[in-house]
C-alpha cells in the first residue's frame, strides 16, 4: 500500500476486509481493470442503501483533504561560466505566462497565478440487464393418422435479469480566484499577496511596469487592474478599468501608453490605453475587425512596433 494515494487507501479502507484486501493486491500489482471490476462485482450484490451508504463514504474520504493547483519555483544564479541552486519557493496557483512572472528589484520576485480548489463528485448508476421470459408450447400434428409432437419457445415479455451497478469520479472545480505573491528572493518567503482577486475568472494577461503590475482577468467583462507593488509587503490594487471583451497580449508603448489586443465578442480588438495615471486608466482608441483572428493572442511575437511607436504591424 506504500506506493498507493492517501485518498485510495483511505476510500478502501471503507469497505469489507475480503474486498479491501483483494483490491490492494490488484492495485499493488498495477491490474488496475481487475481492481475495478472486482469492486463494480461487489457493488452490483448489494441493495439500493447499502450502495447509496458506500457512495457517500467514498466521497468523505475523498474529500477529506483539498485538491488544488501550485507552482514550484526553482532559483538558478548565473556565476559567470557557472550556475549555482539558490533554492526554491511554492505558491498556490498556475501561471499563465512568462508576463505573470517578473523580477521586482534586487531582492524581490512578483508572481501572478490562477487558482483551482477542486473536489470530486462520486455517483453511480445502475444498468439493469433483461432476460426475455420464455413460454414453452406443445404443438401436435396429425397426418394420415400419424401424430409428430413438436416443442416451440414463445418470448412473451422481458422481465428484469442481473444487473450492474457502476461508479463515477468527477473532478469539480468548486472555485477559482487570482492571486499575486511577492517573494523575498535572500529566504524564498513570501512576504506580500493579493488573494481573492476576480472570483471565477481568469487571468489572460500581465505585465509590470515600473511599480505597476497590470493584470487582465475575464468572464463576461474584461477588468483591467493596475497593482501598486511598490512596497513588496503590501501590494495593493489603485485602479482598474472595465470594458467589453479581453485582452489577451499587454505591450506598454512608451511610459504613457498600453497596447491591448484580444477580443470582443465576433471581433479582433486592438485597444489604446492611457496609463500615465494609474489609478484613472482610459481607454482612448480602439480598432474592432470582424471575423478575424491573430497568433499574438497566444504568442507576442507575432507583432512588430514600427519606430516611434508609429505603426503596429500584426498578421
Amino acid at each position: 500500500m506504500g506506493r498507493l494515494s492517501i485518498t485510495t487507501r483511505n476510500a478502501i479502507k471503507l469497505l469489507p476486509e475480503n474486498v479491501s484486501e483483494n483490491m490492494k493486491v490488484y492495485l499493488e500489482q498495477k491490474q488496475y481493470r481487475k481492481a475495478y471490476n472486482f469492486f463494480i462485482d461487489y457493488l452490483s450484490s448489494l441493495d439500493k442503501l447499502d450502495i447509496i451508504s458506500i457512495v457517500n463514504n467514498i466521497s468523505l474520504a475523498f474529500n477529506k483533504k483539498p485538491l488544488s493547483t501550485k507552482s514550484i519555483f526553482h532559483v538558478i544564479r548565473v556565476n559567470g561560466t557557472s550556475l549555482s541552486y539558490e533554492g526554491n519557493f511554492t505558491v498556490l496557483g498556475r501561471v499563465l505566462d512568462q508576463f505573470s512572472m517578473e523580477q521586482l528589484d534586487n531582492e524581490h520576485f512578483i508572481v501572478a497565478t490562477m487558482y483551482d480548489n477542486y473536489t470530486y463528485k462520486v455517483s453511480y448508476y445502475i444498468v439493469p440487464r433483461y432476460a426475455p421470459q420464455t413460454k414453452r408450447a406443445c404443438i401436435i400434428i396429425c397426418n394420415n393418422g400419424t401424430c409428430n409432437e413438436t416443442m416451440i419457445y414463445v418470448n412473451k415479455s422481458v422481465t428484469p435479469g442481473v444487473r450492474k451497478v457502476y461508479i463515477r469520479i468527477d473532478l469539480v472545480r468548486r472555485y477559482r480566484d487570482n492571486r499575486v505573491y511577492i517573494i523575498n528572493l535572500k529566504n524564498m518567503s513570501i512576504v506580500g499577496k493579493l488573494v481573492g482577486l476576480a472570483n471565477n475568472e481568469r487571468i489572460y494577461s500581465a505585465r509590470l511596469l515600473n511599480n505597476i503590475f497590470y493584470l487582465v482577468t475575464f468572464r463576461t467583462i474584461d477588468p483591467l487592474y493596475a497593482i501598486d507593488v511598490s512596497n513588496p509587503e503590501e501590494p495593493k490594487i489603485i485602479g482598474f478599468l472595465k470594458i467589453p471583451g479581453f485582452s489577451e497580449c499587454l505591450h506598454p508603448l512608451g511610459s504613457d501608453l498600453l497596447l491591448g489586443v484580444g477580443i470582443e465578442g465576433d471581433y479582433l480588438k486592438i485597444s489604446l490605453l492611457n496609463i500615465s495615471d494609474p489609478q484613472q486608466i482610459k481607454e482612448i482608441s480602439l480598432i474592432k475587425i470582424r471575423f478575424s483572428w491573430s497568433p499574438l493572442l497566444y504568442d507576442h511575437h507575432a507583432t512588430t512596433i514600427g519606430p516611434l511607436y508609429k505603426y503596429i504591424h500584426t498578421n
